[in-house]
């Protein structure tokens, strides 16, 4: 039978990221995608002067609706959360709609140092819950240290990245079984590194850097992540084939000198 994926993002109309990234990678994966949209944004936060309608208090009726209905779901895939209150409805879905499903949480709160703009210290606090019931978590090195409360490093080099190890297994330790960091930058190329807490295992992708700053390529790698695993593609290999995609996306948008990632025509390429 199709998978189906409960997919908890935000809905942003311009710039291409969360469900507008997730609901077709995730198809062309074979899934269906059941999105519940967090809050609707005229544009993702990088963009100035977006406008956001925030959900919450609309959340629950749509889960009453979905545990009424019965509804089965092969894994429930979280990111952009616009409240606090909303990491307590993601708890609520994990145990109501959970059952035996894949959780998947990708912990949106900030990139290059900074905190995004619509997040709150007690929103980043609460993410740690979310975090300890997941199976899977794919922060950047930005959300790894704010999960741990940690100083983001002002000076990463292929001498001094043993951190970034320790730091995934005090993620693992608070419960997920899988984590990647991703988006590691070490000189001419970006690093992706994934533990394997049942094996007690490291991995490294590494891809080609292409200078340009983008959205939604967390969001991509995340969305194929999920997608692949569900296909019963090893955690490992679900990984490597998640940074080549999104590399050659971000390659290929660097290539149209466009300022949204495109990732359309190479849709095809994910397929298996």
């Amino acid at each position: 039978m199709q998978k189906r994926v409960l997919a908890i993002h935000d809905l942003s109309g311009y710039g291409k990221c969360s469900l507008t990234v997730a609901i077709p990678i995730i198809s062309v994966l074979s899934a269906e995608v059941c999105p519940l949209p967090t809050a609707i944004l005229s544009a993702h936060t990088g963009i100035e002067d977006f406008v956001i309608v925030d959900l919450t208090d609309r959340l629950n009726e749509f889960v009453q609706h979905y545990h009424k209905l019965n509804i089965h779901f092969d894994a429930i895939f979280s990111g952009f959360l616009a409240s606090s209150e909303q990491v307590d409805i993601v708890q609520e879905i994990f145990s109501k709609l959970g059952n035996n499903a894949l959780k998947i949480v990708d912990p949106v709160m900030g990139d290059m140092g900074e905190m995004y703009s619509t997040y709150t210290p007690e929103l980043c606090h609460k993410m740690k819950d979310l975090v300890r019931i997941a199976d899977v978590v794919t922060p950047n090195l930005t959300e790894l240290c704010l999960l741990l409360d940690r100083e983001y490093p002002k000076d990463i080099s292929f001498l001094s990245i043993s951190w970034i190890y320790e730091y995934m297994k005090e993620i693992a330790d608070m419960g997920p079984k899988h984590v990647v960091v991703t988006g590691i930058r070490l000189q001419d190329y970006v690093v992706t590194i994934g533990y394997d807490k049942l094996r007690n295992s490291f991995f490294e992708v590494k891809t080609p850097y292409v200078d340009m700053e983008i959205s939604g390529a967390g969001d991509m790698f995340a969305s194929v992540v999920c997608g692949y695993l569900l296909q019963g593609v090893s955690f490992q290999t679900a990984t490597e084939l998640a940074a080549n995609f999104v590399h050659k996306c971000v390659a290929y948008t660097k290539g149209a000198n466009a300022s949204n990632i495109i990732f359309e025509p190479l849709l095809k390429e994910l397929l298996i």
